[in-house]
């Protein structure tokens, strides 16, 4: 440091020490003061409460339990859509077949693991490209817990769309936040746009959000990437539920705009 700069420094001490004196209470009056009283704490600390985690760890059992969450919206379109049975491809059902809940369809499963439901007739194929299912199958086909697991999930949109005949219903219940949780693998999450942009050639009749267990504690230890934090777990779950109609018209075909474009 130059001696000139020095000097300039030692210069400026003085006044710097005056305007920081200035700024402080001169007195102990001045100091209580300037401190906030015991009756603006007490309005501050009325506005706050306490959380019970426990409470707000059982919120969702006053809603119906997450599959009927899950299933509702697509048995709800049935009418809409005019669907009264048909074939049904349930994708990952190996594990957890849902065609108890569907008796009038008759049920079908695919899944990339030959490993199993004893009983179940499962289609070992790849949602994201299986050119061996025949277009327009199956009239309702429906996943819950699967969207998040699937690498590239707009091929396997595209193949959705490929496989459902027209006037056919799919439906989808996925995550927007969950814990991470690979089996095997985790890649996505998503939004009701999202979904709806996944699935362009159909009309959406139903894209929402679901909060039901918005903060029940899914995961009370510390596993699978997701570590315990002052919450106790993880508390921000949120689900994705999507039902799209194949118009028996594509929604881009010239008939369609045609009548599109009449005034009514």
């Amino acid at each position: 440091m130059s001696k000139k700069l020095f000097d300039d420094l030692r210069a400026r001490v003085p006044a710097l020490a005056a305007d920081v004196k200035g700024r402080l209470p001169k007195t102990l009056d001045e100091l209580k003061a300037s401190l906030p009283t015991l009756g603006e704490i007490k309005a501050k600390a009325s506005g706050l409460r306490l959380v019970d985690f426990g409470d707000i760890d059982n919120r969702h059992l006053a809603h119906p339990p997450r599959i009927e969450r899950c299933l509702a919206p697509i048995r709800q379109s049935f009418a809409r859509a005019r669907l009264t049975g048909g074939r049904m491809l349930e994708i990952g059902g190996r594990n957890n077949p849902l065609r108890e809940h569907f008796p009038e369809f008759e049920y079908h499963a695919l899944d990339l693991s030959p490993d199993v439901t004893p009983g179940l007739d499962v289609i070992v194929a790849d949602i994201t490209r299986c050119p061996e299912i025949p277009s327009e199958s199956f009239d309702l086909i429906i996943s819950v817990d699967v969207f998040e697991h699937i690498d590239k999930p707009w091929l396997a949109a595209a193949e959705i769309s490929r496989l459902l005949k027209p006037g056919g219903v799919t439906g989808h219940s996925t995550l927007f936040s969950w814990r991470y949780h690979p089996c095997p693998i985790d890649y996505w999450r998503f939004t009701p746009e999202a979904l709806k942009s996944l699935f362009p050639d159909l009309k959406p009749l139903h894209a929402e959000f679901d909060h039901a267990e918005r903060r029940r504690n899914m995961d009370k230890v510390s596993r699978r990437g997701a570590p315990l934090d002052e919450l106790g777990g993880w508390r921000e779950n949120v689900r994705v539920h999507y039902v799209g109609f194949k118009p028996v018209i594509p929604l881009d075909s010239p008939k369609r705009l045609r009548k599109a474009a009449v005034p009514t």
